[in-house]
């Protein structure tokens, strides 16, 4: 099961991608998650700041940042290593399943 402050980092990378910023506003995450999540996935080099952007557009949203590689060469780990991060398994206990 992935978390969801990942699924929140594949909607802003959606989001990026296709430069439409509904996916991500719709999860309704703070201003500070969206901003630790750009910090992230720019460390991790998935996205970049855009050069000679308007001065409006501050580094802690999603319209500052192109993706830093094509869209279909970003996978799940990449992300998942960017945000330091796992995949975190349900299992449900002997009892339950056998029921």
């Amino acid at each position: 099961m992935l978390t969801l402050r990942t699924k929140l980092a594949l909607a802003v990378l959606h989001d990026i991608q296709y430069k439409d910023y509904q996916l991500s506003t719709s999860l309704n995450p703070s201003p500070s998650e969206i901003t630790y999540l750009l910090q992230k996935l720019s460390k991790g080099r998935l996205i970049a700041l855009i050069e000679n952007r308007p001065d409006n557009l501050s580094d802690n949203r999603p319209e500052s940042y192109r993706l830093a590689c094509a869209y279909h060469q970003i996978n799940l780990l990449s992300i998942l290593e960017a945000l330091g991060e796992g995949v975190y398994f349900n299992r449900p206990s002997d009892e339950k399943f056998y029921s």
